[in-house]
């Protein structure tokens, strides 16, 4: 037995209501099946995490390694290294999330627990992929020209796209990830997860409290595997977007029509109670208890949609707008071309010609084992939209001295948490709409929502202390688990340190203010599942923090947390090259252009002045296109 089977067996026993284990169930080959896909880092993360578990017993009381230990002293020393904060505990909590979400979506145990695959068997055949230029016309063609090249297909990269090809522009769009179709979201969730998603889903930061970050890769960008929640940025928020960086064309009645243009586009519309499922049931009942003000059912893009509980997965259904079947089928229509797994390495100025731009890039083939085909592409313009993570490795050494300074500043992430309620009645949150309902708390920059693991990933990792024969004891219950997500809008900003084995190394750690609100919005999450007839309740912090009645809610209010207790996660990194009025206060201008170079542009959730304090994805293609518009009329004009 290796050091992962030990855990897993440790975790996850044979007995109990569900008789087979995580060994009987293959749980530890699944991880590494897993992992031998994923990139270097992430396959070192699971590694060293085993390694501390296994190496970290030899370090206790008794001397000896884990693999040694029997089962009962294996449990105590898992107990013990899941109580601790820190990296020790992060790392416990990671081979959690692991093992139990392979479990729980294994066919046998997922028939245990009564969940169903997703309704998809009343849908006609699916649409091909968007077409993209193939190896073979790339690789005869080693270099490429075109009037606009944009690195990035996602929320930003794609409106642009749209709007600079049907004004008669070449454009070309360089996409890292794969083109996909409904085909392609098949399978068990946690490979899907480690397909699509940059690090397997394990791309983390440095700082306290460690916080993973979910980045995907795809023609579409993150759009395709995003919740699909559709909100606006407030008035107040976009004056204070205006004051804060100096943005005079920054009005509400400026960027209105923008708004209104992106939602009517992603067909944004609010879901029939029908298909939001229990989970929104169970939020809205505690809100109305309340008497809480604003609260109601989250706007979506996703006409057709059955409540799949699959969003963040890959839509089975294609009702979810992603840029992939709007934005891109447009630029497409218009002459634009795609160039799909092209990782786009270095832009720099053309020196053989007055003006222009030339993209370096290389095709890495997908999964095949191909070897990568050098590419370069000379553009008269270029339009970086890569995200907030990686946009500001490509503008390295670009703009003035004093914008410069801002390039991979001021990174917000919204850092956001569950909070999962025991309900006496079965809610089945994996049946309905991922993220269904939201609260506006009292709790300032703050939004709450309804949300749910995807279909078959039941992982209580961070929630419930208790595993072995009592999670095997505990997972029935588990239909009967509603989840509130919390996120807030932060003070504290982070930083990009560097990009390199395959990922951006982001420094970001929590304040003080940045904690408490935190702990306050997981307490409002606490009294809305109370109100709503909860049991218990379970928070993210420590090994797992259940609250018994509703009494407690108020002494975990006057606990002062500390970060690193913390499991927290995000989706929304932004603002790492941000436009301002005066080139002092950002990387690039009111039209979303680098200071200080002629040509080039930014289009993403990098340029965001600030957190719009909801989900983005409306701000971006809303900004996106304004931009996009202002660079017409100066592009074409040459």
């Amino acid at each position: 037995m290796n050091g992962l089977e030990k855990i897993a067996d440790t975790l996850i026993p044979s007995g109990g209501p569900i008789s087979t284990g995580a060994l009987e169930e293959g749980v530890p080959g699944e991880i590494e099946r897993l992992m031998h896909g994923a990139d270097p880092v992430a396959r070192w993360m699971v590694k060293g995490a085993v390694w501390t578990m296994d190496l970290s017993a030899f370090f206790s009381p008794g001397g000896r390694r884990l693999l040694s230990l029997d089962p009962e002293a294996a449990a105590r020393h898992l107990e013990n290294m899941g109580g601790r904060t820190g990296l020790p505990g992060d790392l416990f909590q990671l081979l959690r999330h692991l093992i139990e979400g392979t479990y729980t979506s294994r066919d046998r145990v997922r028939a245990s627990l009564g969940v169903g695959p997703a309704p998809v068997s009343d849908l006609p055949p699916a649409s091909p992929p968007l077409p993209t230029l193939s190896t073979a016309q790339t690789s005869q063609r080693h270099n490429l020209d075109c009037d606009v090249c944009i690195v990035g297909t996602g929320a930003g990269g794609a409106p642009a796209a749209a709007v600079l090809a049907r004004a008669g522009l070449k454009v070309l769009l360089l996409e890292e990830g794969g083109s996909y179709n409904r085909e392609n979201f098949r399978g068990a969730p946690l490979a899907r997860m480690a397909r699509h998603y940059r690090g397997a889903g394990l791309l983390t930061t440095l700082g306290r409290p460690v916080i993973t970050v979910v980045e995907a890769r795809a023609v579409g960008g993150t759009t395709v595997f995003n919740s699909g929640s559709c909100f606006r940025p407030s008035n107040s928020v976009v004056k204070e977007w205006s004051q804060h960086c100096s943005l005079s064309s920054f009005t509400p009645d400026r960027l209105e029509p923008y708004f209104e243009r992106a939602e009517r586009t992603l067909k944004v519309s609010t879901p029939a109670w029908d298909i939001l499922g229990g989970n929104a049931r169970v939020m809205q009942k505690g809100a109305m208890a309340l008497g809480l003000a604003d609260h109601g059912i989250i706007p979506r893009p996703a006409p057709g949609c059955r409540g799949s509980d699959e969003c963040v997965i890959g839509c089975p259904r294609d009702a979810k707008q992603s840029m992939a079947l709007n934005y891109l089928p447009q630029a497409l229509a218009h002459g634009a071309q795609l160039v799909s797994h092209c990782q786009v390495t270095r832009v720099r100025r053309e020196t053989s010609r007055r003006q222009g731009w030339v993209v370096e890039a290389r095709i890495t083939h997908g999964a095949t084992v191909a070897p990568p085909v050098g590419l370069r592409v000379r553009a008269k313009y270029v339009v970086i939209a890569a995200g907030a993570l990686h946009t500001p490795t490509l503008l390295s050494g670009k703009g003035t001295r004093r914008s410069e300074a801002h390039s991979g500043r001021h990174l917000k992430i919204h850092p956001s948490f569950e909070v999962a309620g025991e309900m006496p009645e079965e809610v089945r949150g994996w049946e309905g709409v991922l993220q269904s309902y939201f609260i506006r708390p009292q709790v300032p920059k703050t939004l709450l929502e309804a949300t749910f693991q995807p279909r078959g990933i039941l992982s209580t990792a961070g929630l419930v202390p208790s595993f072995g024969s009592a999670y095997k004891n505990y997972l029935p219950t588990l239909s009967h688990w509603a989840i509130m997500g919390g996120m807030i809008s932060e003070d504290c900003e982070g930083r990009l340190i560097t990009e390199a084995l395959g990922r951006p190394w982001v420094h970001y750690s929590l304040g003080k203010a940045d904690t408490e609100r935190i702990r306050d919005a997981m307490a409002t999450c606490a009294r809305v599942l109370f109100s709503a007839g909860a049991k218990r309740v379970f928070l993210p912090v420590g090994a797992g923090k259940p609250l018994e009645t509703a009494s407690e809610v108020a002494t975990f209010e006057r606990e002062e947390l500390k970060p690193d207790g913390l499991h927290l996660f995000a989706f929304h990194p932004l603002g790492t090259a941000r436009m301002a009025g005066e080139e002092s206060l950002g990387v690039l201008d009111e039209r979303g252009l680098v200071w200080g170079e002629e040509g080039l542009a930014v289009s993403d959730a990098s340029m965001l002045p600030g957190s719009p304090q909801v989900n983005p994805m409306v701000s971006i293609i809303a900004l996106a296109e304004r931009n996009a518009e202002s660079w017409v009329k100066e592009w074409t004009a040459r």
